[in-house]
């Protein structure tokens, strides 16, 4: 009998010691779950203290003189977003640097901004970190839609899953959406939509479901805290020249969000810097439409052709904040052509061993284009995203064959 007890003596020491631990984990997991109560809380509130009155101000006057108030807002934009998302490098292309006898003599430099590498694969990420942590809580509570070619709606899948609160949202893609942007929404589980298969298209369509279900409709480009996010590109590039002039800079246009942060934040830190839009030839909705003086549409008879630089395709809003931007501080347009922007993706393989989407290939094509022109100066050129299919990967390989 002393032994019997002795072993249900020990036996009940241990009930007592597992009840003890287990007391313990179910204390800590409560203490977690109120922490991160109240950092989300804390953070959210922190978030909206960037308001970005004076860019919002510049792009609904279209008044683009005095920038110096934008420059600080900007910069504050860069600084809250970047703990949530790479700042990429700026490296030194040798082999554009040198790639004209003349290039060669002079003092040219070219880099290239590799948002390519970025946690989406695309510069498209900045704007929706930016854009979620600006929401209101009533805005938050109301969930959200937006519309994307592939790119915008990778970064708002993101930027949803790692903001400290939770929300509710849709993103609608056109039917021609990259199978390999497809997928890797597919593999976050976002909640997709189709309509059209053109993107401005799609994009007028996920704003009346919006309006129709009392959600808020964000843009891919015409919002101007999605401008805000973009320019933290440039806060990046100036940072890392490290006091280096900055001459030109090649950027990649579809609806003008990027090319719109970026012209604002280096206008604002030299002027004199040229800032050069990247279009392919057979979809350059916002060129034609800055040679005509409005934003063109179908009702206009322009047709949006076949492009592998399937990031810049489609029309634009017709009320859309970038355009006045583009059409006072973009000092240049270059179109080129597919076989450029193919070879350009092509050859960032075989030089620089990066993978590059059509997109990124439209501003190395329209840099190799003018080249001689920009002999001994520095330039940069905005690798904005990397994000290639399959289908476009052994076109590119297979170019000459």
């Amino acid at each position: 009998n002393a032994e019997y007890m002795g072993v249900e003596s020990t036996m009940a020491s241990d009930t007592k010691k597992h009840i003890t631990v287990a007391a313990i984990i179910s204390a800590g997991v409560v203490v977690c779950q109120l922490l991160r109560r109240h950092y989300k809380k804390s953070k959210t509130l922190s978030f909206e203290s960037i308001s970005c009155a004076n860019l919002k101000s510049c792009l609904s006057s279209s008044k683009f003189k005095d920038l110096s108030m934008v420059q600080a807002e900007l910069e504050s934009v860069q600084n809250r977003i970047s703990k949530y998302i790479r700042c990429t490098e700026l490296e030194m292309s040798h082999w554009l640097s040198n790639c004209e006898p003349a290039a060669a003599l002079a003092s040219t430099e070219v880099y290239f901004k590799l948002d390519n590498d970025q946690v989406t694969g695309s510069f498209k990420v900045r704007g929706a970190i930016n854009r979620m942590l600006s929401l209101t809580p009533e805005e938050r509570s109301r969930g959200i839609v937006t519309a994307s070619t592939g790119n915008h709606a990778l970064a708002v899948a993101y930027a949803a899953s790692v903001c400290p609160f939770d929300i509710d949202y849709a993103i609608y893609l056109p039917s021609t959406v990259s199978q390999s942007k497809l997928q890797r929404l597919q593999e976050m589980k976002a909640n997709l939509q189709f309509y059209g298969t053109d993107s401005s298209v799609t994009e007028l369509h996920a704003a009346e479901v919006a309006n129709a279900s009392g959600k808020l409709y964000i843009s891919p480009y015409n919002d101007p805290l999605i401008i805000a996010g973009q320019a933290s590109i440039a806060v990046e590039i100036v940072q890392q020249l490290k006091g280096k002039r900055l001459d030109n800079v090649f950027v990649s246009v579809g609806g003008g969000g990027l090319i719109s942060g970026i012209a604002l934040y280096l206008k604002s830190v030299d002027p004199t810097i040229r800032i050069i839009g990247c279009q392919p030839e057979v979809n350059a909705c916002l060129y034609q439409s800055l040679k005509q003086n409005r934003i063109v549409t179908e009702k206009d008879g322009f047709v949006n052709g076949e492009t592998m630089s399937d990031g810049t395709a489609g029309g634009m809003d017709v009320d859309s904040i970038t355009f006045p931007v583009c059409q006072q501080l973009v000092d240049e347009w270059i179109l080129v052509s597919e076989e450029e922007i193919q070879r350009s993706v092509r050859d960032m393989l075989e030089k620089h061993h990066k993978v590059i989407e059509g997109a990124a290939g439209c501003a190395v094509a329209a840099y190799r284009k003018a080249s001689q022109r920009f002999a001994n100066t520095r330039s940069v050129i905005v690798l904005c995203g990397g994000n290639l299919s399959m289908k476009h990967l052994k076109q590119v390989v297979n170019l000459d064959e």
